[in-house]
């Protein structure tokens, strides 16, 4: 345990390759080494929220959550609040990727750019073989390429709990996201269905494990519970570690049996 004074609260965390974490925290982007030193990279100490690109300070997010990483080293993130993707060079420099509109508009809809609408936009992940990202908002799945070209791969903005092809398939406000340790898939912690989903990059939806309901069980797909899951993460076996919000424990799926790895 480390004390880092000023952290506020985090919400996204992404550990580069040198052991240094990305930290999304109030309405900052920090960088957090593992002796608990950290640096401000992006946006403000005092937690003043706002939607502007800029150098360093001078930019603004509102509810940064999700963190990736592209190719070329720079960070992605989901900016919930402002219902943007935002992008922030290794020196700083802040720019919306796509999303937000003029004033932070929310909304569901492909398009270019600002043109292109979110609504609270959560979790993002990289696709390495294409550069692309994907991104959970309210009640589905986007894909945002480098350029800011968004298209919908799954969900239709409307809340409910079904398997299906792309549109056709519901969510109930998706959170975090991780690629499958085959990169065919993404696996979505679908935080109001209390369940873990998996959507292939054809837009084809299925459930992992839940069904649905809130609890706690341990157990095979449909017959396990989870309350309101906030985030997976994919080990290089294909194990998947969830993190169970209020059940208050880290649980695992693997080969399909859901058990209790923590808390």
């Amino acid at each position: 345990t480390l004390a880092v004074p000023g952290l506020g609260m985090p919400a996204g965390l992404f550990v580069l390759a040198d052991g240094n974490c990305l930290v999304t925290a109030d309405g900052m982007l920090q960088l957090l080494t593992p002796s608990g030193w950290r640096t401000l990279i992006a946006g403000s100490f005092d937690e003043e929220a706002g939607f502007e690109d800029g150098e360093g300070a001078a930019a603004r997010f509102n509810g940064p959550t999700g963190i990736t990483v592209d190719p070329a080293g720079d960070a992605v993130v989901a900016d919930c609040y402002n219902h943007a993707l935002r992008r922030v060079s290794q020196a700083g420099a802040v720019s919306t990727l796509a999303g937000g509109g003029e004033d932070g508009e929310a909304g569901f809809a492909d398009g270019q750019g600002a043109a292109a609408r979110f609504k609270e936009p959560y979790g993002v992940v990289l696709l390495p073989d294409s550069g692309e990202f994907v991104v959970s908002c309210d009640h589905g799945l986007l894909v945002v390429t480098p350029g800011g070209a968004v298209r919908i791969l799954a969900g239709s903005g409307e809340a409910g709990f079904a398997d299906g092809q792309g549109a056709a398939a519901r969510f109930n406000g998706p959170a975090g996201l991780a690629l499958d340790a085959d990169g065919s898939s993404v696996l979505v912690a679908d935080f109001g269905n209390h369940a873990v989903r998996r959507v292939t990059m054809a837009g084809a939806v299925s459930t992992v494990a839940g069904n649905g309901e809130a609890g706690f069980a341990d157990g095979e797909g449909a017959a396990a519970r989870f309350h309101y899951p906030r985030d997976v993460v994919v080990d290089k076996e294909g194990t998947i570690v969830v993190a169970d919000c209020d059940n208050h424990r880290l649980r695992k799926i693997a080969g399909g049996q859901v058990t209790t790895l923590a808390g």
